[in-house]
Formats: structure tokens, C-alpha cells, sequence
């Protein structure tokens, strides 16, 4: 009996405290593994899902995006060069029509000019000739027709 009751209280303590001790450690363990386990889920998630997301993204922008941003570029690069080129030709037909113009308008200023100066050398001959009379009718008291007709020859 002895031996008895103290064996009996080792198994009785071996299965209640055991039986407790095991339920709260299974309980703590399962805890921290459950915790364990859904942090480490959580990042491998992230991570792939991160990565999976970004190459969807570039993917996406590759087939997608950059085709509809080069095809834009492209038609308004087509539109500017149209319109520079009909510029180009609007400036020439300019530059032709207008050309006979300003080369005719250039000989008739040129003309002018020199018209303008010889008048205006004649004009200045003309009255010296006209001083020269008048002091030579101021010597002289009567008219005389050769100088009436010399006066109008040096206006001529």
C-alpha cells in the first residue's frame, strides 16, 4: 500500500497536471504557430502577390499603354509635318507670285531715284541760270528777246 498510494498520486498527478499542462502547451504552441505561420503566409503572399502584381502591370503597360502612347506620337507628328509641309508650299507660291512683283516694284524705285536725280541736278542748273540772267537784266535796262529765249532753252 505503500507503494501503492504514492504511485497512485504520480499517476494521478502525472494525468491531471500532464493533462493540463499538455492542453495549455498544445494551446500555446498552436498559438504561436498559428501566429507563426500566418505572418509567414502573409509575406510570401505579399511578396508573390507584390511581384505578380507588378510584372501584370508591366505587362499590361507594355501591350497596352506604350503601343497607344507611340501610335499618338506618331499621328501628331504626322499632323506637324503636314502642316509644315503645306507652310512650305504656301511660302513658295508665295515667294513665286510675288517675286515678278517686288522685282518690278525694285526697277521702278530704281527709276524713280535716278529720274529724281537728274531733275534734281537740272533744277539746280536751272537756277544758277536763272541768277545769272537776272544779274545780267539788272545790268542792262532794257529786254532783250535773246535773253527771253536763253531763259526758256535753260528750263528746258
Amino acid at each position: 500500500m505503500e507503494k501503492t498510494i504514492p504511485l497512485a498520486i504520480s499517476d494521478w498527478f502525472q494525468r491531471e497536471v500532464g493533462d493540463k499542462a499538455v492542453n495549455q502547451l498544445e494551446k500555446s504552441v498552436n498559438s504561436k504557430l498559428e501566429d507563426t505561420v500566418s505572418s509567414q503566409i502573409e509575406a510570401q503572399f505579399q511578396t508573390l502577390g507584390k511581384q505578380a502584381l507588378q510584372d501584370a502591370l508591366k505587362s499590361s503597360m507594355e501591350a497596352s499603354v506604350v503601343p497607344a502612347f507611340e501610335k499618338s506620337c506618331k499621328s501628331m507628328f504626322e499632323q506637324v509635318d503636314a502642316t509644315f509641309q503645306k507652310g512650305m508650299v504656301a511660302q513658295q507660291h508665295f515667294v513665286s507670285a510675288h517675286s515678278p512683283l517686288a522685282h518690278a516694284l525694285r526697277e521702278a524705285i530704281s527709276s524713280a531715284s535716278s529720274v529724281t536725280q537728274t531733275l534734281s541736278g537740272e533744277l539746280a542748273d536751272g537756277q544758277r541760270k536763272l541768277v545769272a540772267l537776272a544779274a545780267a537784266r539788272g545790268n542792262s535796262s532794257a529786254v532783250n528777246p535773246d535773253c527771253c529765249f536763253t531763259l526758256y532753252n535753260a528750263l528746258l
